[in-house]
């Protein structure tokens, strides 16, 4: 699980104004992707498919976000930071537009960007979900509920006692993924198809406001 820790991860307060940002490849392909924020890299050696890195910190404000891949090119776009948001950018294959259209001879990404404000209290955990694969919606099991999600929209509910001590979320009856609630915390998961058409997932920590004494 990416991303995690066993610390609930609820934010200190800080001098500067924060917002949180978390990087994924949902591109479903081998080699690794790098990301920079204005034209400084997260992580040098880059992310292979299906990790992520964050959530991180940055002062608010406008950056210059690039994405550079081996196989899909790069690009640069602009982000928005802002304060008491967790950002999560999420890189994937740019879909043809019809089933006839010529594939290029170097595939194309597209990028999303999903803000979401921080989650209300670490002490009572949440699940965040936002889908990026193939299909227009997914049907999925959530301890013993359902969610559907639409392509880039995401849906957000809590993790309650009653889904059990390890919450799984499933697809067709099989296991995707579950979160372990010792340690209250909420999450965010985005589910995307590798280039084989399998569902694929990753988790990031979805970090908590501030604690801050009347």
């Amino acid at each position: 699980m990416c991303g995690s820790s066993a610390v609930a991860q609820t934010v200190q307060a800080p001098a500067t104004p924060i917002g949180y940002v978390s990087f994924v490849n949902a591109l479903g392909i081998s080699g690794n992707l790098n990301f920079y924020l204005n034209d400084r890299p997260v992580n040098r050696r880059g992310y292979a498919s299906g990790r992520s890195a964050g959530p991180v910190g940055y002062p608010i404000g406008n950056y210059t976000l690039k994405c550079v891949h081996e196989a899909h090119g790069d690009f640069d776009m602009p982000l928005l930071l802002k304060q008491d948001f967790h950002h999560i950018v999420v890189l994937r294959p740019k879909p043809p537009v019809t089933d006839r259209e010529k594939k290029p001879e170097k595939p194309e990404m597209e990028c999303f960007v999903t803000s979401l404000p921080l989650a209300p209290s670490s002490d009572v955990p949440s699940l965040a979900m936002v889908q990026y694969t193939n299909v227009p919606t997914l049907d999925l099991g959530v301890g013993r509920g359902i969610a559907m999600l639409e392509v880039g929209k995401p849906v957000s509910l809590p993790l309650t006692t009653d889904m059990g001590k390890f919450p799984m979320v499933t697809f067709r009856r099989t296991k995707l993924t579950s979160f372990n609630l010792d340690v209250p915390r909420s999450f965010f998961l985005v589910l995307f198809t590798d280039e084989g058409g399998s569902l694929r997932t990753v988790t990031t920590n979805h970090p908590s406001l501030p604690d801050i004494p009347p």
